[in-house]
């Protein structure tokens, strides 16, 4: 449960900060080097996908606590 607690709050954390907002996060190092290897868009895209990789992690984790 916790896990899954943790998952979401990861998610939404990528979604509402990262993914609303790119451009205030382009002051770190890597997002710089993310940047400009694959440019604005797949940025974007990168965070997209990594959100819904956590958001899946997050359901089947709360999938498998109300389950078992």
């Amino acid at each position: 449960m916790v896990s899954g607690i943790i998952l979401l709050g990861l998610a939404a954390f990528m979604w509402f900060g990262v993914v609303k907002s790119p451009a205030k996060e382009s002051i770190k190092g890597s997002v710089v080097i993310i940047k400009k290897i694959f440019g604005e868009k797949g940025y974007l895209n990168i965070a997209k996908f990594l959100t819904a990789f956590l958001a899946l992690g997050a359901i089947a984790e709360f999938y498998k606590y109300f389950t078992a």
